[in-house]
C-alpha cells in the first residue's frame, strides 16, 4: 500500500496476496486488476489433509477477487474460469 501511495499509478496489477492492505482501503487512488493464477487452494489435491491445509487461503483469494475492480483469468479450460466467475461477476477473458 505504501508503494502505491508513493508511485501513484494509473492502474495496479496484482498476482497475489501482497495487495491485501491496499484492497481494504476505502480509497485506493487507482483501479486494481487481480490475477489469481491457478487457484490451487480451490482444487482437490488428493487427500483431505492437503485440502484442509489450503482452506484458509480460499477466503483471502475470494475476498481479493470481490474487492478488485477486475479479475483476469488466462485459462480457458478446467475449473479455473468457473471459480473466478463465481467469486467475481466481472470476468476478463484473454484474447489471442
Amino acid at each position: 500500500a505504501r508503494v502505491a501511495d508513493e508511485v501513484r499509478p494509473d492502474l495496479i496489477y496484482s498476482e497475489g496476496p501482497l495487495i491485501h492492505a491496499l484492497l481494504h482501503r476505502a480509497r485506493r487512488g487507482a483501479p486494481l486488476v487481480f490475477n489469481p493464477h491457478g487457484l490451487e487452494m480451490f482444487q482437490h489435491k488428493g487427500s483431505l489433509a492437503e485440502d484442509l491445509k489450503s482452506w484458509p487461503l480460499r477466503g483471502s483469494v475470494a475476498d481479493h477477487a470481490r474487492r478488485a475492480e477486475r479479475v483476469v483469468c488466462l485459462s480457458e479450460s478446467g475449473a479455473l474460469p468457473e471459480l473466478v466467475q463465481a467469486s467475481r461477476p466481472v470476468f476478463l477473458k484473454a484474447t489471442r
